[in-house]
């Protein structure tokens, strides 16, 4: 279903100086953007952690939210997006640690952070979520 999605989005094919075909989303909203990782939601809500904040493409209606982005006060920089089986989305941040998302709203539920004194919490570069159970999560850090 990922693919088929991404598909979908505006695309311009190029080729750069070695003959390699090279694609690109020219939709404004995320063209100028460094994707770190992209996950489809229950919904099928399609998420990008990016260098630049969180966004959220809904393909139904073609419409894009966007999240901490230029935000001073809080992460920028996102590596990693995971969902958990209430439907929140947990985005890791590098240097500020996860923050938990509410999934219509974009609201920050929870933070995480070794700066927030989250106890037993030590490193703030979150590179990946990998699910273990039902309603169990392993985080990756640095």
């Amino acid at each position: 279903m990922l693919l088929s999605v991404l598909f979908m989005i505006p695309m311009n094919a190029a080729t750069d100086k070695k003959g390699r075909r090279k694609s690109h989303i020219r939709h404004q909203a995320i063209q100028k953007e460094l994707v770190n990782q992209i996950i489809e939601d229950h919904e099928g809500h399609i998420w990008f952690a990016t260098n630049n904040g969180v966004s959220r493409w809904d393909a139904a209606s073609n419409k894009w939210k966007h999240y901490y982005q230029n935000k001073s006060e809080q992460a920028k920089v996102f590596l990693s997006l995971c969902e958990d089986n209430q439907g929140h989305i947990w985005a890791g941040s590098y240097s500020s640690g996860i923050y938990l998302l509410d999934r219509e709203t974009g609201k920050t539920l929870k933070h995480y952070s070794s700066k927030t004194n989250t106890p037993g919490f030590t490193g703030d570069f979150i590179f990946d979520f990998f699910h273990i159970k039902i309603t169990n999560f392993v985080i990756h850090r640095s």
